[in-house]
């Protein structure tokens, strides 16, 4: 199939027609941008110890500056984890478009995964949205001990351990069951609230409404996201191919940057063809 031979090249012409440049990183980078326990270390060629990148978008915030207009970037290449026992090589795909919070920015970085599924020929999908002030919510209801072991529950989305060690069965539950549960926080329905009208700015612009999930108990493995964020699942696959947010971070400059991302693994991309 002519689609599957050429996905990178239908992504890239996909965001350069939307005015996106290509940004080329370092493979390595300091130890210090990432906390994960998978990531690769090794000794460069001034003896200290570094990592093969576990993902892109720290990289890139390392290098990049804001001057107040856009930045469109867009990237392709090898990252690096290590399961197992094993070193893990796959090629991410992503985009960041460096700019201050907004809507208009947010939609633009989710309606691109809409736009680039349908030149690949993908229909069946669902794209998760969930809130990062969810969680940093929950985190002020459970003690620090507990917090990064109900991380790792959400992230494998192992929801019957999420609840059973929350200390707020109740509320977890009905995060869990969302939309059909009842959920009597009233903190936690402001931010639905949110979630519900950036859904309809999206629909508005033309993404279909079944494509679009809230899914209050979403969790992404990166610290730095600050807002927004997503992921994308096939159908007839049991692992999201893809996800992204929002985020504030510092450059290598000390300078805060904000933006907004999303990644694909090209190989989980393949897997939609067999």
């Amino acid at each position: 199939m002519q689609i599957v031979e050429n996905i990178s090249e239908i992504i890239r012409d996909t965001l350069r027609k939307r005015g996106y440049k290509e940004i080329i990183v370092p493979t390595m980078g300091d130890l210090s941008l990432w906390k994960e326990n998978n990531i690769v270390k090794i000794i460069d060629g001034k003896g200290r110890v570094v990592a093969l990148r576990p993902e892109i978008t720290s990289l890139v915030i390392q290098k990049v500056s804001y001057y107040g207009e856009p930045l469109r970037l867009y990237y392709m290449g090898p990252i690096f984890s290590y399961i197992n026992g094993e070193i893990q090589e796959r090629y991410q795909i992503g985009w960041e478009l460096i700019e201050e919070n907004k809507i208009s920015r947010d939609f633009e970085a989710i309606y691109l995964i809409y736009e680039i599924f349908s030149k690949l020929n993908i229909k069946e999908f669902i794209i998760e949205i969930n809130s990062t002030k969810i969680w940093n919510y929950l985190y002020s209801k459970e003690k620090e001990e507990n917090m990064e072991k109900l991380r790792k529950f959400a992230l494998k989305r192992d929801y019957v351990s999420l609840i059973e060690e929350s200390l707020n069965k109740e509320l977890m539950k009905s995060l869990v069951y969302y939309p059909r549960s009842v959920i009597k926080d009233n903190d936690i329905n402001t931010v639905l609230e949110e979630l519900k009208s950036f859904k309809d700015e999206l629909i508005k612009g033309g993404i279909d409404n079944e494509k679009i999930s809230i899914s209050p108990i979403l969790l992404r493995p990166y610290e730095y996201y600050d807002g927004i964020i997503f992921q994308v699942y096939i159908s007839n696959l049991k692992k999201a191919i893809g996800g992204g947010g929002s985020y504030i971070k510092y450059n290598e400059k000390g300078e805060k940057i904000s933006g907004i991302g999303f990644a694909f693994i090209e190989d989980n991309l393949r897997e939609i063809y067999k």
